[in-house]
């Protein structure tokens, strides 16, 4: 079975890290769904230089990664800096090196950044730019049916490896992980079988029923296990992957082809085959994927990358790629304002070649658990921010802005008497105000005088650029959907030139549009979730990966549906330019 080959970084060694933790929380199914992620090439106007830098003595491993930035002579506007290409270099170390420098779990080590400014122009960190995600998945040739808590299709080296941990021991009637061999575990399913478990998800009914055990509650989905639970489901002291010979694989393959198709395979210099066996189910693969980037990989910047470098391993949990993705705790929030605090204002990377901003961030396997189902698996990761250029003319534009509001209840026109609101942002999370040439926050009252819908013109003077539209309160706060409130945005991005025009539509759908201001007294706009139908479309390349304790060959969100009957409210910038010089 061929698959791409992939990077390590991580060697996932015989002896793990185990913790017999009692937590009661669910590591996972509390993890808000996350956002669409804008993934941007980075500029080509930057050049990268990453060094890495490793320890000596007996355990060979990464010391600390240093990673330089130049933005070139002829750099012009906003520049992407891709702070996930370390990925890469740690790949080149690894391959100079060899295995015996490959980190041991639990290591955490420091990331030194340090951005030079060899053009004629001042840059400073754009606010709400930075990113931290999984890396885009689409572009990867190996992509299973199973797909991840971030909505994107999981590659087959992504996923975790079945284990023989204590579920499977007591399903093959052994007390030991030894005692299960690799001929067992291709017979897997004659065993569940006997046991009552049948179909193309026998394996995941029976985890589901041996967990269901333990609580007092029946277990219908692996998001409901415990912490606790997916840690004994994935611990083992034992290697994941089983020694055979050319003649022993060949026969496996022949014999017991379900279970193999799920088999990675790797020759080994004396001929001999490591094979490890992938969970060949997809609910149990979505879990070993949501669980790493949930509770394994971490990555910390500025103070908190003093939190993470000096505590327990808990704190990985409140600091994993996944909380940032749903900001889970704030996370986004204090990255955002840490880089705001070191590359902005008079912090600036000012033009020349002697300006630079240098910060440290942490980057860490070391959740509660890094066991030897991760052995083989390969991952990657996204993280980026944006410099914006501040010595630049602003243009902007005298334009008419109409806009048509319409609000609906369970789907069917609503005459109404409230005023709603309209406003334009810079940034895709809707947090920075777009300001007119006056520098007043351009938000847009649309008041309905006993109708269903209205449409407001009004004059306004727009910057040149792409900027975003939400619905807000009169204070410019974003209201977002929540259970008795759906607000549609479709194409909610806008581009700005001398002849702009485009199209928006807001539709507001009342599950019970009284007894929802009833609830919020009278008030339309106090009630937000995390729920946002904001969306862009995404353009990426192919990632790098890296992958755990060896160098052997491994291997999109769904499109938001925009509801059919919402009215289309149009939104058209025209007219004449003013040029207004941003310092």
């Amino acid at each position: 079975m061929k698959r791409k080959r992939a990077v390590r970084v991580f060697c996932i060694l015989a002896v793990m890290m185990l913790v017999g933790s009692q937590l009661a929380v669910s590591a996972f199914a509390g993890t808000a769904k996350v956002k669409k992620v804008d993934y941007k090439e980075p500029s080509k106007d930057v050049k990268a230089t990453v060094e890495v830098i490793p320890t000596e003595g007996y355990f060979k491993g990464i010391k600390k990664i240093i990673a330089k930035y130049n933005i070139g002579n002829n750099a012009e506007g906003d520049q992407v800096i891709e702070l996930s290409n370390i990925v890469k270099a740690i790949d080149e170390f690894i391959a100079e090196k060899g295995a015996n420098y490959a980190t041991q779990p639990g290591d955490k080590y420091p990331v030194e950044v340090v951005i030079t400014n060899s053009s004629g122009h001042d840059y400073q960190y754009k606010d709400g730019s930075f990113l931290l995600s999984t890396a885009d998945t689409s572009q990867r040739d190996n992509l299973t049916a199973v797909t991840g808590f971030d909505g994107q299709q999981i590659p087959f080296d992504f996923t975790g490896a079945l284990s023989p941990t204590k579920p499977l021991q007591d399903l093959f009637g052994v007390t030991r992980d030894l005692d299960i061999t690799i001929n067992m575990v291709c017979n897997i399913y004659d065993v569940l079988k006997a046991k009552g478990f049948t179909g193309d998800q026998a394996l995941t009914d029976y985890i589901k029923d041996y967990y269901s055990k333990e609580n007092s509650y029946k277990i219908e989905s692996l998001d409901q296990l415990t912490l606790a639970q997916k840690l004994d489901l994935q611990k083992t002291m034992r290697n994941s992957q089983s020694t055979v010979t050319k003649t022993q694989l060949d026969e496996l393959q022949k014999q017991y082809p379900k279970i193999m198709d799920h088999a990675l395979a790797k020759q080994k210099s004396d001929g001999t085959y490591e094979v490890q066996i992938k969970w060949p189910e997809n609910e149990l693969a979505a879990m070993s994927y949501n669980f790493f980037y949930d509770s394994l990989l971490s990555l910390a910047f500025g103070k908190d990358a003093e939190t993470l470098k000096g505590t327990p391993k808990t704190t990985s949990l409140e600091m994993a790629v996944a909380d940032y993705m749903s900001n889970k705790g704030g996370i986004w929030s204090s990255a955002n304002e840490y880089f705001k605090s070191i590359a902005s204002g008079e912090k600036q990377l000012s033009a020349g070649q002697d300006s630079e901003l240098t910060f440290n961030y942490l980057t860490a396997l070391d959740g509660e658990n890094t066991p030897n189902t991760y052995q083989l698996y390969a991952f990657s990761w996204y993280n980026t921010i944006t410099l914006e250029q501040t010595d630049v003319e602003q243009y902007y534009y005298d334009g008419d802005i109409s806009i048509t509001k319409n609000v609906t209840e369970n789907g069917k026109p609503y005459q109404v008497n409230t005023t709603f609101y309209a406003a334009l942002f810079d940034d895709e999370a809707c947090t920075t105000l777009t300001k007119d040439s006056d520098g007043k926050p351009i938000i847009i009252p649309l008041e309905l005088k006993g109708q269903d819908s209205v449409t407001v013109t009004t004059d306004k003077t727009i910057p040149r650029g792409t900027f975003y539209v939400a619905e807000t309160d009169k204070d410019g706060n974003v209201v977002k959907s929540t259970d008795q409130l759906t607000v549609t945005i479709s194409s909610p991005s806008i581009t700005v030139t001398e002849e702009a025009t485009a199209a928006v539509t807001i539709t507001n759908d009342y599950k019970d549009y009284e007894g929802y201001y009833r609830e919020n007294g009278d008030n339309p706009v106090t009630t937000t979730t995390e729920t946002s139908s904001t969306t862009t479309d995404v353009t990426a390349e192919k990632p790098e990966a890296v992958q755990t304790g060896d160098d052997s060959t491994m291997a999109p969100y769904i499109a938001a549906l925009i509801l059919a009957a919402a009215a289309a409210a149009a939104v058209a910038v025209t007219g004449k330019r003013k040029r207004i010089t941003k310092k």
